[in-house]
């Protein structure tokens, strides 16, 4: 019973770290409700100036699926999809409307979803990945 807590209790930290190392960024927000689940990603602020990120492991051969829905009440945003090199995938500005986008993936590697911009309102983005 002891070894169950204690595996139990190693793994929610082992998971805890997993998912808290594989986002990122530097942002000022204010006034600021942020949730992230596995394949979501849903911010409401007052204030946001700069970029947020999060790190997706894709393989060849699979399919990003991207939806986004964004209300701004000022200023801009933008929504990207990075491959491993950097280069744009995908590149949403200052979208009035619900957005969906398919991406084929064609090399292995760490992919990047960044949120950019000095913004006010709301952004709402999700995938599904299949392979």
């Amino acid at each position: 019973m002891k070894i169950k807590k204690i595996i139990s209790l190693t793994s929610v930290i082992v998971l805890s770290f997993i998912l808290v190392s594989c986002s990122g960024g530097s942002a000022k927000t204010i006034k600021s409700t942020e949730f992230n689940m596995p394949n979501s990603i849903s911010l409401s602020h007052s204030s946001f100036d700069w970029y947020k990120y999060r790190k997706l492991k894709l393989k060849e051969g699979q399919k990003i699926t991207l939806n986004t829905e964004v209300t701004t009440e000022k200023g801009d945003l933008a929504i990207k999809f990075l491959d491993a090199n950097g280069n744009e995938l995908y590149n949403i500005k200052n979208d009035k409307e619900k957005d969906s986008k398919t991406i084929e993936i064609k090399e292995d590697g760490k992919y990047k979803l960044q949120i950019e911009g000095k913004h006010s309102g709301t952004c709402k983005i999700n995938w599904d990945i299949e392979e």
